[in-house]
C-alpha cells in the first residue's frame, strides 16, 4: 500500500505570475524606478526562497514577463503572505494552483478500487 504525505508536511502550489500591462512606466525613468524598487527586489527574494528550499523549481519564462514556480508554504495562508510580501505584488497577475503529491493520490486512488470491487462483488455493479 502507498502511504500518503503526513499532515505536518508543507503543501505544494504552483505558482504562476504574469506582468500586468496596464502597470507599465510611462517614462523610462518610472521604468527603471519600477524595476530598482520592486521587480529587482522581488526577483532577490525569490532567490532567498529557492535557497531555503520554499521554492523548489521553476523560475522567469524566457521572453516573457512571466514566472513559474514551484512553492512550498504550510499553509496557504503563508502563501498568500509570501506572495504579497513581494514588491512587485501589485504588479502582477498571480495564479496559485494546490498540488496534491502523487503518493496522496496513488492512495486515493486504491480506496476508490477497493470500493467498486466491493461493490461489484456485492452485484451492484455490472
Amino acid at each position: 500500500m502507498v502511504e500518503s504525505r503526513s499532515a505536518t508536511q508543507d503543501m505544494l502550489y504552483l505558482v504562476t505570475w504574469e506582468f500586468i500591462e496596464s502597470a507599465a512606466p510611462a517614462s523610462a525613468e518610472k521604468a527603471m524606478r519600477m524595476l530598482r524598487d520592486s521587480v529587482l527586489p522581488g526577483l532577490r527574494k525569490c532567490a532567498e526562497w529557492e535557497q531555503q528550499g520554499r521554492i523548489l523549481g521553476g523560475g522567469s519564462v524566457v521572453g516573457e514577463k512571466a514566472s513559474v514556480v514551484v512553492m512550498r508554504a504550510a499553509s496557504n495562508e503563508e502563501l498568500s503572505r509570501m506572495l504579497r510580501s513581494l514588491p512587485f505584488w501589485g504588479l502582477m497577475r498571480m495564479k496559485v494552483t494546490p498540488l496534491e503529491g502523487f503518493a496522496e493520490r496513488a492512495a486515493q486512488e486504491e480506496k476508490s478500487v477497493a470500493r467498486l470491487e466491493e461493490l461489484h462483488k456485492q452485484g451492484l455493479l455490472t
